[in-house]
């Protein structure tokens, strides 16, 4: 029987996967791996989840997702509802926009986003890897996630990019990078003046204790995260361990701030004193109340049409996933 499932998306990031599946049979087949006996494809599609994830044969331990932070948390909430969270493990060859969970994991040091760089040391590094924990969060109860909830700039930049794909002229271009980075650059400055709602209520669970704060002014963006990093590699938080039991809320106070969060995937360091100051709390559980808003994400992925119609959110650990974590040498 098969015992792991490569799980492809042909459109994450800029389509760099479409042509990926059969380089991959080649590697399996190279490494003594026989397809349909050994292990199962697939092509995820955007419904993928909870019922393709409980249709897998019992034989399937491991899931290595050939995609992006999106797919990555389709798959996550698919094990997780299916009640498979202590069965499956989880590995990542990271082919995503932001690829912020292969980054967490250690699997984006072999491809650094490039599906067909490393692949097969990743691959059959993956297939041996150590097991480690990492935290699931839930949202009010219906979605699970990994990496980060947000809402503001990013959400609203996150919204028009998915729009922008809608477009088929838009598809056909996309497979040249810098039309991606420009079309990221275009939905940035169209996003540039969005602000979250002036007045929120926050309650943060921290130990058995809650404690509550106003938000009085609106504020470029507020972030949930489970990672160091954010929006591609972005420094949001260097003490975060993504096996605590602890999710950091940041507000980012302003559009300088905000600049400077984004841009520490560069430069590797981020300004935290005024005007730059972000201001960062933590806990257990948290509640947000008296949100009005039209554009929020999570782990990357446009959920306004489904979550904007929600004046409360309520996030919480709901339990951890059993994650391949690959170790990169220097000399691939």
């Amino acid at each position: 029987m098969a015992d792991f499932l490569v799980l492809i998306n042909p459109f994450a990031g800029v389509g760099l996967a479409k042509n990926i599946y059969p380089v991959i049979i080649d590697i399996l087949k190279k490494n003594g791996y026989r397809k349909d006996k050994d292990y199962i494809v697939q092509i995820s599609t955007p419904e993928y989840g909870y019922k393709e994830i409980k249709a897998l044969p019992d034989s399937i331990r491991k899931i290595i997702v050939v995609a992006g932070d999106g797919t990555i948390r389709q798959v996550v909430d698919g094990i997780v509802k299916s009640k498979k969270e202590n069965d499956i493990f989880l590995g990542v060859v990271a082919v995503g926009t932001g690829n912020d969970f292969a980054r967490a994991s250690g699997s984006f040091l072999f491809n650094r986003g490039n599906p067909k760089r490393n692949l097969e040391p990743l691959l059959i590094n993956l297939l041996n890897a150590d097991v480690k924990n990492y935290d699931v969060w839930i949202l009010n109860d219906l979605y699970c996630f990994v990496n980060y909830f947000s809402f503001g700039i990013d959400a609203k930049i996150v919204n028009l990019y998915h729009k922008l794909r809608q477009i088929p002229q838009y598809r056909k271009l996309e497979i040249i990078p810098s039309v991606d980075v420009f079309a990221y650059f275009f939905t940035s400055l169209t996003a540039i003046n969005y602000r979250c709602s002036p007045e929120i209520s926050v309650h943060i669970k921290s130990g058995n204790e809650w404690n509550y704060l106003n938000f009085k002014k609106s504020c470029p963006s507020i972030i949930l995260s489970n990672l160091k990093t954010y929006a591609g590699g972005g420094s949001i938080y260097n003490k975060a361990d993504s096996s605590d039991g602890i999710i950091e809320l940041t507000l980012v106070s302003n559009l300088i701030s905000f600049t400077s969060l984004v841009l520490s995937r560069y430069t590797k360091f981020r300004f935290n004193f005024p005007p730059f100051k972000i201001y960062q709390w933590s806990g257990s559980e948290i509640i947000l109340k008296n949100l009005k808003e039209k554009f929020l994400q999570l782990d990357g992925d446009d959920f306004s049409d489904k979550l904007s119609s929600f004046n409360e959110f309520h996030i919480k650990r709901k339990c951890q996933i059993k994650v391949l974590s690959p170790i990169f040498k220097d000399n691939l």
